[in-house]
């Protein structure tokens, strides 16, 4: 039969391929949130901002094959850390 389409990673993932995918949708799924509380002009000043964080960051790591994971996961956490602030105060954070 044909191929089967790659199935997604049980997360966090066992391989650097899978971690990566997962990292990827955790990323995927917290900008998708953003996108809802801010303008558009908004989240590319708030991309621009965390993209040089984050490689701020994690600038002694750059030629590391984990690199790429690293900032992905950075990006994710702040976003995430953003999204707590647009939390009404009566919701749990």
């Amino acid at each position: 039969g044909p191929a089967a389409a790659d199935p997604a990673p049980a997360c966090p993932g066992n391989t650097t391929y899978e971690m990566r995918r997962c990292a990827s949708q955790k990323l995927e799924q917290s900008q998708r949130a953003l996108s809802e509380k801010l303008s558009a002009a908004e989240l590319r000043t708030w991309r621009t901002v965390t993209r040089d964080l984050c490689d701020t960051a994690y600038r002694p790591y750059r030629d590391g094959s984990i690199h790429g994971q690293l900032i992905t996961g950075c990006h994710d956490r702040l976003n995430k850390a953003l999204l707590l602030e647009f939390r009404g105060l009566e919701e749990p954070r």
